[in-house]
């Protein structure tokens, strides 16, 4: 049923970009179908449910069913259109009218991120992006919804930085993406079966231009919930580890080999930062041997595990969530990590059960083209012992390059 509804409006006769924007309109509005249908449920429980929220609930949803329809009908850019307009309008509501004082400006920040993944040119998500930053202050210096103390906490530079990256950042990974996408069609029109080597190895240089979504969307969360606080110097620490871990990413991205120990740094700021967005929750242990810079592994290869693993340990109940990760070399590159996170059974069943929508590959076939595009034999194995999964990698190297 959910494969039919994000495919209404997709036909043949539109380019794989249109069909692409409809698709993701579409999942946007069952998305947003499904939140006015928890979020009452909530609001329940914590006793904050009244007669406006639901109102609310429901013009969101008969909304969301009109866009539905108008894509039927292939008036796209109306429902497009229409989605922007009641997300807009109702965030707008929420912080000033609904539910004022409850930070619900902050959602504006999305806004110009979602619209950029609708729309080819840049027009209609600039004007979103300034309105949405104008509503922004509303709650602060319009119809006040705070204190005197909580507006003079509010940092508009922090709040500009806000916008700006989110904006930005997707942007960037947003015309990696569409280069990547046209590269991959033009080798495909020139391709036969004798050239599948180049076609795999663009396939790795499109996924290794991807970061990982939940990572980008936690730290934007991080970051709001600094400026909150009226913590400057955190939230501007937080905002340069980030831009410098983007930084090298997309350096270490561009090389098909690095020295292991390049690769181990990468890890271990990546590392910093989710200990410094999650505190005393998180716990990480990064053992290297002392001889692993002589030698060169594919760049970005442990990331991916680790990336995974790290998805996995913060589905975890437990209070404290650890991970534990040794590096050394033998007669290859021994990774050996350990978490006290959900099996992996678990975190299948969950990602199933939720039906999320992730551009993110499994892990085997994101090793299977490592290995096709290296011509290596990367092997690993994933075993559980008690309450904790140990992983095992094992990565070919070379001396010189």
């Amino acid at each position: 049923m959910y494969k039919k509804i994000v495919d209404i409006g997709v036909l043949e006769k539109y380019s794989d970009t249109k069909n692409k924007q409809i698709y993701l309109l579409n999942t946007y509005a069952l998305i947003t179908i499904h939140f006015t249908f928890i979020m009452p449920v909530g609001d329940f429980i914590t006793g904050i449910l009244n007669d406006k929220i639901l109102y609310s609930y429901l013009f969101i949803f008969l909304n969301m069913i009109f866009v539905l329809v108008l894509n039927k009908l292939e008036k796209h850019k109306i429902a497009r259109l229409l989605w922007m307009f009641v997300i807009l309008i109702n965030i707008f509501l929420f912080s000033t009218v609904i539910m004022p004082g409850s930070y619900n400006e902050y959602y504006y920040a999305f806004l110009s991120g979602i619209a950029l993944s609708l729309y080819k040119k840049h027009t209609i998500p600039i004007l979103f992006t300034i309105l949405s930053f104008c509503l922004f202050f509303v709650p602060y210096y319009g119809i006040v919804s705070y204190s005197k103390e909580v507006v003079s906490k509010l940092d508009i530079s922090a709040v500009v930085g806000l916008f700006l990256c989110f904006y930005f950042l997707v942007n960037y990974f947003r015309k990696n993406n569409i280069e990547s996408e046209r590269k991959l069609l033009e080798a495909l029109k020139k391709l036969e079966e004798s050239k599948k080597r180049e076609l795999v190895q663009l396939e790795l240089k499109s996924l290794k231009t991807q970061i990982n979504p939940h990572f980008i969307f936690n730290s934007v969360n991080a970051i709001q919930g600094l400026v909150l606080k009226g913590d400057k110097h955190d939230a501007y620490q937080y905002l340069s580890k980030f831009s410098k871990i983007i930084r090298d990413s997309v350096n270490a991205n561009s090389k098909d080999y690095v020295k292991l120990d390049q690769e181990v740094t990468l890890l271990q700021k990546y590392l910093e930062l989710e200990k410094l967005r999650f505190q005393n929750m998180f716990e990480y242990h990064l053992i290297v041997a002392p001889d692993i810079g002589t030698v060169f592994i594919p760049s970005t290869v442990i990331q991916t595990f680790v990336d995974d693993i790290v998805l996995r340990v913060f589905h975890t109940p437990k209070s404290l969530k650890k991970i534990s990760i040794q590096v050394r070399k033998e007669s290859e590159v021994c990774v050996d990590v350990i978490d006290n996170g959900i099996s992996v059974k678990s975190y299948k069943e969950l990602i199933n059960e939720s039906d999320l929508i992730t551009s993110k590959e499994s892990i085997a076939q994101i090793i299977n083209i490592f290995n096709e595009s290296y011509q290596l034999k990367i092997k690993y194995t994933i075993s559980q012992e008690g309450e904790e999964t140990i992983t095992k990698i094992k990565i070919p190297y070379l001396t010189k390059l």
